[in-house]
Formats: C-alpha cells, sequence, structure tokens
C-alpha cells in the first residue's frame, strides 16, 4: 500500500475535505483498501464524517465494501452510533444484511445506538428476522431492555407472537424491564387469555416490589384473577401470603375477596421460612465464634417481619384463628401483641406447632422472649412440657447461659420455682446438670444440684455430669460437692 493511499485513508478519518478531494483528483481510487480491507467509506462511517461519505458515493466508493472479518462501512456507523452516517450509506445502497442479515442490528444493540439509529435501520431491514441465536430481534431487542428498539420494531411490522391460546411469550421475557412490559401489555391484551395473565402474575410476584408492584398492578388492570390458579395450582394471593410479600398481598387484595384459607398459607409459608432461616444459620456458623452457638441463635424475628406485616392486613378482613402455629410465628418474630390477642382469643400455652416447637420452650430460648416467657407462664404454661426434641423449658434456660454472652440464672429460679423438674432428661438423655457442665457454669451446677437434680445418672452415650465438665478442676470441685450430701431442706447425703 502506498503512501498516498496510507494518507487518503488518514484524510478520510479525520474529515479533511480539500486533502481527501486533491487525492482522488490524482487518481486514487475510492475504494482503495488498506491489508485489512479497511477503505475510506469504513473510516469515514466510523468517525462519522458525514460530508466524507457523500464525497466518497460521487466518486462511487462501494458502499458494501467488505473488511476480511466481513465487516461494512454500515456496520462501522451501528457500532459507533453515528445515526446520519448510517442513514446516509443506506440511502447509497449499503445492505443491512451483510456479513450477516443480523449483524447490522446485533452491533447497534450492542453498542447501545441511539433511537435513531434504529430508526434508520428499520426501513432496511426484516422486523421479523433472527439474530445468531436463531430467535427474532424483537426479542434480542427485549433482552437488551430497549423499549425504543421494540416499539420501532412494532411500527415496522414485527409480530407480536401471541399465540391461537391467547398465550405471549414476549410479555415474560420482558418483565424485567417494565416499561417494554407495558409496551407489548397495551399491544396484545386484548388477545392475552385469562391463565396466560395469571401467570405472569405469578411470575411477577418473585421480583423484588419495586419491580413487581407496577407490573402487576397493570396485569390486575388487564383483567388478571388474583384467585385463579397458575398452572403449579397455587393463585397469585395464595404465593403472597406463602411468601410473605405484605406490599404485593395489599394490592391483590383492592377490589378481591379474602380467602379463609388466608391464614394457614401465611402460617405454612412463615414456618418454612424460619426452617429455611435455621439451616442458612447452621450451615454457616454453628460453633463458630466466641461461644457455641445454639439452636435458637437464627434470627427468626428478622425472617418473619414480612410475614407479621401480611397478618397485620388480612386482621380487619379474617376473623383471627385460636391457631398455635401463629402462636409460634407471633414468638419466633417477636410480636407480643399478636402472642396477646391469640392467647385471648383461646389459643392453647402449651401446644406445640406443627413443626414440633413449643411455646415456653422457644420463648425461653429467644434472646428477646422474656416478655413471652412472662406471659405464657402467666397463663399458665407448663413449665415441665417437652417439644419434639425432649427439650423442656429448664433445659432450655441452662443451654442458652452463656455466662458474659447472657445471663439467665432468674429464668432458672423462676422456673425452678415453680416446680421445673430438674431431671427432665432431652432425647439424648442430657438433663440441665450436664448442659450447665457442658457451658462451664459451676455455679449454675450447684444451683440445679441444691434444687433436687440427681448427678449420677449418664446420657445416652454413657456419659455423666463429671464427664461433660471442662476442667480437672471443675471435675474435682463436683466431685467434692457430690460427695458432700445435700444440704437445706431433705438433703440426700453422698
Amino acid at each position: 500500500m502506498t503512501d498516498v493511499n496510507v494518507q487518503f485513508l488518514e484524510f478520510a478519518k479525520r474529515g479533511d475535505i480539500p486533502c481527501l478531494r486533491e487525492c482522488l483528483a490524482r487518481g486514487v481510487p475510492a475504494n482503495v483498501a488498506d491489508e485489512f480491507g479497511r477503505t475510506a467509506l469504513h473510516e469515514a462511517a466510523a468517525n462519522g464524517q458525514v460530508e466524507v461519505l457523500k464525497i466518497l458515493h460521487e466518486f462511487e466508493a462501494n458502499p458494501n465494501a467488505a473488511t476480511q472479518d466481513g465487516w461494512t462501512p454500515l456496520c462501522e456507523a451501528a457500532k459507533y452510533n453515528h445515526s446520519q452516517a448510517l442513514a446516509l450509506l443506506l440511502a447509497h445502497g449499503a445492505s443491512p444484511t451483510l456479513p450477516k442479515p443480523w449483524s447490522v442490528f446485533e452491533r447497534a444493540l450492542k453498542s447501545e445506538a441511539s433511537s435513531d439509529v434504529f430508526k434508520a435501520l428499520m426501513s432496511a431491514i426484516n422486523p421479523d428476522m433472527t439474530d445468531r441465536q436463531g430467535r427474532p430481534i424483537l426479542e434480542a431487542a427485549i433482552s437488551h431492555k430497549r423499549p425504543d428498539v421494540v416499539s420501532a420494531l412494532f411500527e415496522a411490522g414485527a409480530s407480536d407472537q401471541t399465540t391461537s391460546a391467547g398465550d405471549c411469550p414476549l410479555l415474560a421475557l420482558a418483565l424485567n424491564e417494565s416499561r417494554t412490559f407495558f409496551l407489548i401489555l397495551d399491544r396484545v391484551k386484548a388477545k392475552i387469555a385469562p391463565q396466560a395473565l395469571v401467570e405472569l402474575v405469578s411470575i411477577a410476584c418473585r421480583l423484588p416490589d419495586g419491580r413487581a408492584l407496577p407490573i402487576i398492578e397493570r396485569l390486575l388492570s388487564a383483567g388478571a384473577d388474583p384467585q385463579l390458579s397458575d398452572s403449579s395450582g397455587i393463585s397469585p394471593i395464595q404465593r403472597a401470603c406463602l411468601d410473605g410479600q405484605m406490599p404485593i398481598l395489599e394490592l391483590l387484595l383492592r377490589g378481591s375477596a379474602l380467602p379463609m384459607e388466608a391464614y394457614s398459607w401465611i402460617e405454612k409459608g412463615a414456618l418454612e421460612k424460619v426452617d429455611e432461616c435455621e439451616s442458612k444459620f447452621f450451615a454457616s456458623c454453628y460453633d463458630q465464634g466466641p461461644r457455641p452457638l445454639h439452636r435458637w441463635d437464627p434470627r427468626t424475628e428478622v425472617a418473619l417481619r414480612s410475614y407479621l406485616d401480611a397478618i397485620r392486613i388480612i386482621r380487619p378482613r379474617l376473623v383471627l384463628p385460636a391457631s398455635s402455629d401463629l402462636l409460634m410465628i407471633s414468638i419466633l418474630g417477636s410480636d407480643i401483641q399478636l402472642c396477646r390477642d391469640l392467647i385471648a382469643g383461646g389459643a392453647e400455652v402449651d401446644k406445640p406447632d406443627r413443626k414440633g416447637r413449643l411455646p415456653l420452650v422457644e420463648s425461653v430460648g429467644r434472646a428477646w422472649g422474656g416478655e413471652f416467657r412472662d406471659l405464657l407462664l402467666q397463663k399458665g404454661a407448663d413449665v415441665n412440657a417437652v417439644d419434639d426434641h425432649g427439650v423442656s423449658p429448664l433445659l432450655a434456660a441452662v443451654w442458652v447461659d452463656e455466662g458474659m454472652y447472657r445471663q439467665e440464672e432468674h429464668t432458672i429460679l423462676q422456673l425452678l420455682k415453680l416446680g421445673a423438674d430438674p431431671n427432665l432428661a432431652d432425647c439424648d438423655g442430657i438433663i440441665p446438670m450436664m448442659k450447665a457442665a457442658q457451658l462451664n457454669r459451676c455455679e449454675l451446677v450447684k444451683m440445679l444440684w441444691e434444687a433436687g437434680s440427681f448427678p449420677h445418672g449418664v446420657d445416652v452415650h454413657g456419659r455423666g455430669v463429671l464427664d461433660f465438665a471442662r476442667t480437672e478442676q471443675d471435675r474435682m470441685f463436683y466431685h467434692v460437692m457430690f460427695a458432700s450430701g445435700r444440704g437445706g431442706d431433705g438433703a440426700e447425703t453422698g
């Protein structure tokens, strides 16, 4: 390639009209190309040099000249968002289907080209052509969140792909960009079937509230029935209850009857959320940190906040049932007023929930449970009831006593005064005294011993209290204490 030709391409790139004309007048071919196949049209298009393009057209420059990889000047104009250059090239015979039918359109999408670029393209392309993945370019525009391009394609005659059954796959594809979704919905809502609308509501319910609410509201306006079941057999109202989606539930209930099953849906979803919260906690944190962690550590009150909000929404419309599950949710969610209301309405204070959790055990175990514990005891809760793990309130109180982190001596004394049996063992045969020894709480071991705890039993693995002691010094202390006999009323001797 001669120096003159190199200069010619540089003049086209810079938009140096006088020098460009001088080269052409001296006989430099308008289609001269470098070693990669780039011509002056490529350089001018890439830099938006419209006047250069006009001059090169006068000298019959090839608008479809291709580089070694098939790249045309039109691809360059689309890539660099030069709408005037693109329109001029099209007017002078540039093909938008080279090197592949989708090339220029795809390049414009990837380059986030302006609406003007796409408007210019619409006059020269088939709006239903497919991209390199074989999908209509309309779907590509939706995936790139370009409502302006979607609108231009529709105006150019692109198909909305609505099926004879009244389904529109484009709507589900557009759920991540509300403006595009609204554009398509407005176009197809007269053809969309009720079942398709409710499927979309169900999908939208899984989106974050800020994105879901306007979409659901528009679907409801289009005729979606929030009580109609989707393909999984769950209605949008039921899904909102199961997921504890208070703002969505509030929206769905506008002008719609509330099913009698709403509380049971919330109960099911809330207790599953507790299971999920606890599983994540134990998977990532168990036995880590400055102290041994336990089953009551997960912050269920945070996980249940949205479910408690949902309960507040439906209470004015449905009578609160005397449900053991709701009573447990009030404790795990730290809602004392709901707990009071449930007990006043007949909820049984000693009835476990569907997961086998016992109200008094859970209130003793949770860091925020003191107010719930006092309420349950005031209402006659059995201090010797055990949950499905065999855990009694007294064992739970000892279990969560963490010395400098959490002092529960007052709870332990309160339960003992109310008749708590210090020898009740859990499913592993562990009694409160064993757990106190394991936690290195010598004063609790002494307190339980004086309250009548029997120190010579063993758990299912054959371990006694002395085996749970942390140090040899503690073992010696317990051995001497147990051998000395129990003082006070009804003392037994070793």
